[in-house]
């Protein structure tokens, strides 16, 4: 029978379990966040995240430490992300490869639908550079030289299945050229080859690509997005130059494995977001492609990646890429 001695008893421990609860939040964080890191050291990817470690740690007093872990298109970061304690104490540092990787392997290690969105910090376009050695000054130019030598010019990126790889392979289709896939463990050494010479074209973003411009080695001739952009507004889009089935927007955002404490999450989220719209993390961000507006957290950050997930399916379908090298 029930006794007001077992209603007490019962009370008791649920105030037991809420304040341990409550207790556990307090403490959060009581040791080093690892934020994962899924492409090379050096590129985009690597020193945005960075930038977000540093400013979360700033704001927050938390000790941010960066892990990478490059490889297989973003998937052995990915894995190892997932594979980690649901506790807050590591995060994914994702990219669109994410999505891609599990519609392009159906033995992917890990998608989205492993972790729990926290905020998207960043969007922008890929560029389109090519060598010096090429002696080209446009993107006609680049076509009109792929048709008078199909397969036989190169184009790098940061490995197969991520974002510009898929950004080749759709204007290599747009433009009706065929154009080789050399796939590299990061953007940073695509752009170091094709710099040196030793690939026709490269695919990345303007922190990648950047420091190869004042030196003459790249000519950036066209760029992936909707719209130019405030870093780069010399530059065309793909759209402008008559390929707009070739448009792709690279997003960078924080996920945690599923499972993670409601609390943990809400705390991370809160935090972040704050950082992603803070004109600090604007200014720093501008040489790598941040620009203010393109901020989603939660639910908002879920549905952009659904509906992205729903364009790549059906471009995939479309148009029989396969981006098997």
């Amino acid at each position: 029978m029930f006794t007001l001695k077992s209603l007490v008893c019962s009370i008791g421990a649920a105030a037991v379990l809420t304040v341990g609860a409550s207790s556990a939040m307090a403490a959060y964080p009581e040791r080093p966040i690892t934020l994962v890191v899924p492409f090379a050291a050096g590129g985009v990817t690597d020193l945005a995240a960075r930038l977000v470690a540093q400013q979360l740690q700033e704001k927050t007093g938390a000790v941010v430490v960066v892990e990478s872990r490059p490889g297989a298109g973003g998937m052995i970061g990915a894995k190892h992300a997932k594979d980690a304690a649901p506790d807050g104490y590591t995060i994914l540092y994702a990219s669109d490869s994410l999505l891609l990787q599990p519609l392009l392997n159906k033995d992917a290690p890990a998608s989205t639908d492993d972790f729990i969105p926290l905020v998207r910090v960043r969007i922008a376009p890929s560029y389109l550079g090519v060598s010096s050695a090429l002696n080209i000054n446009s993107l006609k130019e680049l076509v009109e030289l792929a048709k008078a030598k199909p397969g036989k010019l190169t184009f790098g990126t940061g490995g197969v299945g991520e974002i510009n790889h898929m950004a080749g392979s759709l204007f290599a289709l747009a433009a009706g050229i065929d154009i080789t896939h050399v796939p590299y463990k990061g953007e940073a050494p695509a752009a170091i080859d094709a710099a040196a010479g030793h690939v026709d074209v490269v695919i990345g973003s303007a922190a990648g690509l950047g420091q190869y411009v004042p030196t003459g080695q790249l000519k950036i001739l066209a760029q992936t997005g909707t719209q130019r952009s405030l870093g780069w507004p010399d530059v065309p889009t793909m759209t402008e130059l008559g390929y707009p089935s070739a448009v792709t927007i690279n997003w960078h955002g924080l996920m945690v494995p599923k499972g993670t404490p409601d609390e943990v999450v809400q705390w991370l989220t809160r935090n972040v977001a704050e950082v992603a719209t803070s004109e600090s993390f604007l200014e720093k961000g501008k040489s790598l492609g941040v620009e203010p507006g393109h901020m989603a957290q939660g639910k908002d950050f879920a549905e952009f990646l659904n509906q992205g997930r729903q364009r790549y399916e059906k471009v995939l379908s479309s148009s029989n890429i396969k981006l098997d090298h």
